[in-house]
């Protein structure tokens, strides 16, 4: 009984989950992304669970029903019917157990494969052993070697199955020696074995297109001269071997051998052993290692060509830069706004400097912080903004009651804006907010609905708040003894619980009776689900990967969050596999989707951006409804479009290396590349900084960076993501890669190329060369007096930002600032900015004075180029 009503209750909550996330995906307009989730879930994973178990029942009726007289079951009428319903059990047992595990992993793993199969369209690229389109791949192979995995412990499972019921009922006999079977046990037995290697040779044919797909430990991400010119050939003599053996089990099952049986068993388990265990490493180290490139060579030509096509960096387009002339007053004039839109700001940084003096409220943090640009009277102007989200782990616990945790405490409010250049600090070295506290702000950044119900959620955050109760909102804090707004949530956004069914099922949901007992909600209540960003999108699109920080933007005066989304592939021929979002291994990337999100209604649009991903095409045709075409976004959130970082960040790894077309290059890593070093921190790390990994400790590699700069021959500046590279044992600069949206969302890549012939420094050297100098060095000496003295034990710590590697003309400008950083509070104060400008360096209390420190003439004034407070 007690076992019962537990079952009930675990299938009530179950049945609570489901029908209040279909009203979540109703409120946003989605049923039928609901139950095509659902039917290709739970209705894929029950047929194949189904399957299992119905084979399963069928072999073993089939041995139940042709055993032998001898082999009935004993006793009187009464006994046989007791003894029958036991076997049925057992039976039934056996196979829902089977049917329950296949059905789960299909319902945890397969679900995605079958819908991408359905819809799957060709990528236009052919593979170069099968001259296949990749699609097969990316599409198909993955849910046939599933499906033949499937099939194949299915079998295997109902071939055990039937030799013990026929064992048990007489169907095959041990004794007296030597061994028998009666007609129908040996046929059905070895027809079960026939379809078993029938299989087999079908798992050796996937097994033969798999070889394309990169291993572990193998030079080539794919099929190398081992894997074409033995395995593959071996897979075909195994595919042959094993459905000649299951044409001998139908001939022996027909004739009622028993030698053909074991000839054939033998066949196929020698074959199966003899070559994995020998003849392919022996090749390996006899026939390719004394001569790796020559017999490698096309098969490393074909991973070149495909790895770049996998990862979109196959049309880098390409601009020399010499880096050898010297940047003229001329052109630091034609660049002005680019030189005004320098970041000044490091934004780990900036985060806690505007926790101390923006949070106001106990109750406030900013979790997320975003580099951005906006566009006022034509012209873009850099800005970090940064939303004021709830954070409930900061109020006091004893003010942590339900009522104040699920009806008052609902949002956030406003956000905080600095641009960038000197624009962005005061004459105390603080950072100057255009706009700040609980104000509107100022155009282009003006909010009109600044409220934040969601967005980035903090960890251990509640996921749920319930609105329009006649408890009043807490809204921001008010000065003196001003009475609290009697606020009320005004927006579309939520799901309403007036009536007492939906308030009883999301009470059995999460568990909670204030919610049927508590009289405060009122007569209209609407409750917020999933109101963190990233956990909205997963939720309405799980077979995405959506980039983990949401950047944020004020688009129609309201705060909207912006997160990329994109497809990915492990299946990719030939290309070089990756970890990427944490530790998923992929090796085929693009990012075709960008999401909006309201922050106060909720709203989520998701715009594609790029309709040439095959992959995107396959998700479109199977959620119709969840994708709008990016020609129907709005211009103001296509204003705040930038390059995807997750995507960059692997593409610049691949280009480290695979920006070499060279076969004999590539193979030696003579021009191989990484990225520089990062030096940013306590100045102290920049003169210990190392090139490789010492005592397994791997050095920290600068992250890519948004700026707003123009490349050589360009008019217009851009908003653009850069990386920088290094010879893999070197400091000097050897290449800079960058990432920009063209005017319909399409991203493309540049790299600035730079002479061989002549060393270019990189930013570890040139800031190693800025705190050398005499001035910068003497500045310091006096910042850092205090760390000197007392170590880990001083209040303030002396900081330098990361590089700002700028083109300008034919060359770089090189920008870093100082800080001095409270180590309690992280409150920081810029003390110094730093330049690197044709060779030279300068300093002072704001960009405009370090470039004239460095040479620049007095044309340079502070009305020319200091950004516009």
């Amino acid at each position: 009984m007690l076992g019962a009503l537990a079952i009930a209750a675990v299938l009530a909550r179950i049945a609570a989950h489901a029908e209040t996330e279909w009203l979540w995906f109703h409120e946003l307009g989605q049923q039928r992304v609901f139950w095509t989730l659902v039917a290709s879930r739970w209705l894929a994973g029950s047929l194949a669970g189904l399957g299992t178990s119905a084979f399963l029942l069928a072999n073993l009726w089939f041995a139940e029903r042709t055993a032998p007289p001898e082999g009935q079951l004993p006793g009187d009428r009464r006994t046989r019917t007791r003894l029958r319903r036991i076997v049925l059990v057992a039976q039934l047992g056996v196979s829902a157990a089977a049917g329950l595990a296949v059905g789960r992993r299909v319902v945890l793993s397969d679900w995605q494969h079958i819908l991408l199969w359905l819809h799957r369209r060709d990528f236009g690229v052919t593979d170069p052993l099968f001259h296949k389109d990749v699609g097969f791949w990316v599409f198909s192979l993955p849910l046939y070697q599933q499906a033949a995995e499937w099939l194949l412990l299915t079998t295997t499972i109902a071939l055990a199955c039937a030799f013990a019921a026929h064992g048990a009922t007489g169907g095959i006999r041990t004794k007296p020696s030597p061994v028998s079977a009666t007609r129908a046990a040996h046929a059905h037995l070895l027809g079960l074995g026939a379809l078993l290697l029938v299989l087999v040779a079908w798992q050796h044919r996937l097994g033969q297109f798999a070889l394309e797909l990169p291993r572990r430990g193998e030079t080539v991400p794919g099929a190398g001269y081992t894997a074409v010119h033995v395995q593959l050939p071996w897979l075909h003599v195994l595919v042959v071997v094993a459905l000649a053996g299951a044409a001998m089990l139908v001939y022996a099952a027909v004739r009622r051998s028993w030698s053909v049986p074991a000839v054939a068993v033998a066949l196929v388990v020698v074959a199966e052993l003899v070559n994995p265990a020998v003849l392919p490493s022996v090749v390996q180290r006899f026939v390719v290692e004394p001569q790796t490139l020559s017999r490698e060579r096309p098969y490393i030509a074909h991973a070149i060509g495909l790895t770049r096509s996998a990862y979109a960096v196959d049309r880098v387009a390409d601009r020399p830069l010499p880096a050898n002339a010297a940047i003229s007053d001329s052109e630091l004039r034609a660049n002005r706004d680019v030189i005004a839109n320098i970041q000044l700001w490091d934004t780990d940084v900036l985060r806690p400097e505007i926790a101390q003096q923006q949070a106001i409220g106990s109750y406030y943090g900013f979790p997320n912080i975003t580099v951005d640009r906006y566009s006022e009277g034509g012209k873009p102007e850099g800005m970090i903004v940064a939303e004021r989200e709830l954070d409930l782990s900061r109020l006091d616990p004893s003010g942590r009651t339900w009522a104040n945790d699920r009806l008052a405490y609902s949002h956030g409010y406003g956000l905080v804006a600095v641009p960038a250049g000197d624009a962005g600090v005061d004459d105390q070295g603080k950072p100057r907010f255009v706009t700040s506290e609980f104000g509107s702000g100022r155009p282009p950044a003006q909010l009109q609905e600044p409220r934040v119900y969601y967005g980035v959620q903090p960890r251990h955050a509640q996921p749920w708040v319930i609105v329009r109760t006649r408890r009043a909102e807490v809204e921001k804090p008010l000065s003196g003894n001003s009475p609290p707004p009697d606020y009320h949530y005004g927006g579309e956004g939520g799901i309403s619980i007036s009536d007492p069914l939906r308030r009883s099922l999301f009470a059995l949901r999460f568990g909670d009776l204030n919610l049927l007992l508590s009289e405060t909600l009122g007569h209209h209540p609407r409750i917020l689900l999933h109101r963190d960003v990233g956990d909205r999108l997963r939720t309405l699109a799980p077979f995405l990967h959506w980039e983990r920080q949401p950047e944020v933007a004020v688009v129609g005066g309201r705060i909207t969050f912006l997160v990329h989304g994109y497809t990915t592939s492990d299946s990719y021929p030939y290309s070089k596999r990756m970890r990427v979002f944490g530790g998923t291994e992929l090796n085929y990337l693009r990012a075709p989707v960008v999401a909006t999100v309201d922050a106060f209604s909720g709203r989520v649009t998701m715009y594609i951006t790029d309709a040439d991903d095959p992959i995107m095409g396959a998700w479109k045709a199977a959620f119709p409804t969840l994708f709008t075409p990016g020609s129907r976004m709005p211009s103001d959130v296509r204003a705040h479009l930038r390059y995807p970082r997750a995507l960059f960040n692997a593409q610049s790894r691949v280009w480290m290396t695979y920006h070499m077309h060279n076969v004999d290059d590539f193979y030696i890593r003579a021009d191989a590349w990484k990225r520089p070093a990062d030096v940013s921190g306590p100045i102290q790390r920049v003169g210990s900084l190392r090139n490789h990994a010492v005592s397994g400790k791997p050095t920290r590699r600068l992250r890519p960076d948004y700026v707003l700069a123009r490349l050589p021959a360009q008019r217009r500046q851009q908003f653009m993501l850069t990386t920088m590279f290094t010879p893999y044992s070197e400091e000097n600069l050897s290449g800079y890669l960058t990432g920009t949206l063209d005017a319909l969302g399409h991203p493309s890549l540049t790299q600035l190329s730079l002479p061989r012939s002549r060393r270019v420094l990189g930013p570890s050297q040139v800031s190693r060369q800025i705190l050398a100098s005499p001035g910068v060095s003497g500045r310091l000496r006096l910042l850092n007096q205090e760390t000197t003295d007392l170590g880990e034990r001083s209040i303030n710590i002396v900081e330098i930002s990361d590089p700002r590697v700028v083109p300008i003309g034919d060359s770089f400008l090189y920008v870093q600032t100082i800080y001095v950083t409270a180590r309690a509070s992280g409150a920081s104060r810029l003390r110094l900015v730093t330049v690197f400008l044709n060779g030279r360096v300068g300093y002072g209390k704001s960009l405009d004075d370090a470039l004239r420190s460095a040479g620049a003439r007095p044309s340079l004034g502070r009305g020319a180029v200091r950004a516009r407070p």
